[in-house]
């Protein structure tokens, strides 16, 4: 598979791939930015002329931006991001603590474009890794809280950056959270938190890992592991 990626005024960058096997053209929306396949040895004027013919269906179909000026994302505990977007001299994306350090305001200075997809990605990844900023109240402090209703020691837990591991645990009992959790709602964490837990006794996948781990989570395994596969991140990962 070849990439190629082009910008465009009204939909930012677009992504071509081509792909063997394909014989025709088609286009969809990944992630906030515009996908078209293409099958190898394609013009490009061809592709050029599929995707204006496609721009109205593009424009109809595209998905609502991620964020909005005001708009907070409520983390829990009394903790949040605000995202802005406010005048300034130059067009940035910055970051800045409240007064009570319990909110990271994330803004975009105009002429930026919050619906943009190239702002999406830049709001997310600064919202990424102010993420640890929460780690203590948000995730380290209720697993332990967890571990010790349970009756468990880990050795260790520890904030991971990974953004497709949610967590881990060692064959000697140490766990690593990923930072991006604190975006999960607090039941989402907790699964998260008991899976980890759920691998001191046992390092693996098997029925007896899947009985513990129900039991910890008061028979909502199944629940819970299909909520977090529909889960909507409120940002790009």
């Amino acid at each position: 598979m070849a990439l190629l990626r082009f910008s465009d005024k009204e939909f930012g960058t677009v992504c071509v791939q081509y792909r063997r096997g394909t014989s025709r053209l088609s286009v969809k929306w990944s992630r906030g930015e515009v996908r078209l396949i293409a099958p190898f040895g394609i013009a490009p004027e061809r592709i050029m002329q599929f995707f204006e013919q496609t721009r109205p269906w593009l424009r109809a179909h595209r998905p609502e931006g991620l964020f909005a000026h005001g708009k907070e994302i409520v983390l829990g505990g009394g903790y949040s991001f605000v995202v802005t977007a406010e005048q300034g001299r130059e067009a940035t994306v910055e970051t800045r603590v409240s007064a009570d350090r319990r909110t990271i305001i994330v803004n975009a200075t105009p002429p930026l474009s919050l619906s943009s997809p190239e702002v999406e990605q830049a709001v997310s990844r600064l919202m990424l890794k102010c993420a640890p900023f929460f780690a203590e109240p948000l995730l380290i402090a209720p697993c332990r809280a967890e571990a010790a209703r349970l009756g468990l020691h880990p050795r260790s837990i520890e904030i991971s950056h990974g953004l497709r591991t949610l967590g881990t645990c060692s064959s000697t009992g140490h766990i690593r959270l990923s930072a991006a959790c604190v975006f999960l709602t607090p039941e989402l964490r907790r699964y998260i938190f008991c899976h980890e837990l759920a691998h001191i006794t046992h390092h693996d996948h098997s029925t007896a890992f899947h009985r513990l781990l129900d039991t910890y989570l008061e028979g909502r395994e199944a629940t819970l592991y299909a909520a977090l596969r529909a889960y909507r991140w409120p940002i790009l990962r």
